[in-house]
C-alpha cells in the first residue's frame, strides 16, 4: 500500500484513468496462471522455460525481481513514515 500511497500523494488523480485499463490486463494474467496451474500443475515461469528461449525466462525473472524490489521497498518506506506519525522522530537528511 506504500506504493499506492506514494503514487497518490505524487500524482494525486492524473492516473487515475489507468485504472480501466490495466484492471483487466491484470485479471486476466492472474486468472490465466491459475488456470496454467491448475491443467498443467506448473507455474507460469515453468511454462516459459519450457516454450520460450532461455533469454526470455530470464529477462521475465529479472524484472519480477526488480519490479518485487522496488514494491518492497516503497512499502517499507510507507510503513516507516506511518510509524513516524505516532512515533515523530527527526529524520536526518541525505
Amino acid at each position: 500500500m506504500g506504493t499506492y500511497a506514494s503514487a497518490g500523494a505524487r500524482f494525486g488523480p492524473d492516473l487515475l484513468w489507468t485504472a480501466p485499463v490495466t484492471l483487466p490486463m491484470m485479471y486476466t494474467v492472474v486468472y490465466l496462471s491459475s488456470k496454467l496451474g491448475q491443467v498443467s500443475g506448473r507455474g507460469l515461469s515453468h511454462a516459459i522455460k519450457d516454450f520460450y528461449p532461455r533469454w526470455l525466462l530470464w529477462a521475465v525473472l529479472v524484472g519480477v525481481l526488480i519490479g518485487n524490489t522496488i514494491e518492497a521497498a516503497a512499502d517499507l518506506g510507507g510503513m516507516a513514515a506511518s510509524i513516524n506519525i505516532f512515533l515523530p522522530v527527526p529524520i536526518p537528511s541525505l
